[in-house]
């Protein structure tokens, strides 16, 4: 007669390692086999891989609803799909690495609302062309990885959706490997105040004096100025002012060193430029 403990022992591994598919790993390549994904596996809800397309032709996948069950994925994969967005994925809470490349026709991360840790090594969005967003990214909030890569899509400009510490001095100080492609540096200071380059961005005929600055900062305008912005290295914004009817600023309570003025006009049209209190 067999051990009934041996027997029971069976059962139990066989119901754990049933859950998911072999060594925890799976590669879709069609919608059908996303679609089966939570009718063969039921009560998967952690995967060591997941890797959804590949090189190669469009995949003709167009929604991720059969991944529902997910909740961490070690390495999440996703490339060359059909898709315009990740429904399918709003149980999605971690992944290891994350990694975004060449989908043509991805817009939004619309799908991964719930998704709050990417634990490493790396956070990867490449070549989607039609990407004008980072909205859906809103949950997130941590990245423990050593490459952090946002760059090669050519029609994103807007940094909405990802949170600003992602772009600010301490996070890309702790991460060897940071991209973030120039079409983003303007909404980044916009949403962030925060400067990823030191070219100034001018989109007005504003200017102002002297540089180096003491105490009185002089602006020259073409236009009304609606709007005064100061912000200091790391982002922070240290000076505000809206419907300014001066054109001069007192800079005499701030610290030395380097700082971005921001102008902004009744148009909404602005500049940024650095200067230096000394």
């Amino acid at each position: 007669m067999k051990n009934p403990v041996i027997i029971l022992m069976l059962l139990v591994n066989f119901s754990i390692f049933g859950q998911c598919p072999p060594g925890g790993s799976i590669y879709l390549s069609t919608q059908e086999e996303v679609d089966n994904f939570i009718i063969d596996y039921p009560n998967c809800t952690s995967l060591e891989l997941l890797a959804i397309g590949d090189l190669g032709p469009i995949y003709q996948i167009f929604n991720l609803n059969g991944l529902a069950n997910l909740v961490s994925v070690e390495r999440f994969r996703v490339m060359r799909l059909a898709a315009s967005n990740l429904q399918g994925l709003s149980n999605l809470q971690t992944v290891g690495e994350f990694s975004i490349y060449d989908m043509p026709n991805l817009s939004s991360f619309e799908g991964l609302t719930s998704l709050e840790n990417v634990t490493g090594p790396k956070f990867r969005v490449e070549l989607c062309p039609s990407l004008i967003s980072l909205n859906g990214l809103e949950s997130l909030s941590a990245f423990n990885g050593d490459e952090f890569s946002i760059r090669y899509n050519s029609s994103l400009n807007d940094s909405s959706g990802l949170d600003c510490y992602f772009f600010s001095e301490e996070f890309r100080n702790g991460v060897s490997n940071y991209n973030i492609q120039p079409s983003l540096y303007q909404s980044i200071f916009d949403n962030c105040g925060i400067r990823l380059s030191d070219d100034d961005f001018n989109y007005t005929n504003f200017s102002f004096y002297p540089n180096p600055v003491h105490n009185i900062l002089n602006i020259k305008s073409n236009s009304n100025v609606n709007n005064v912005g100061i912000f200091n290295k790391i982002g922070q914004k240290v000076f505000s002012k809206e419907n300014l009817n001066t054109m001069e600023i007192d800079v005499s309570n701030l610290s030395k060193g380097v700082y971005f003025l921001k102008l902004t006009d009744v148009e909404n049209n602005s500049t940024i430029k650095k200067f230096i209190k000394d």
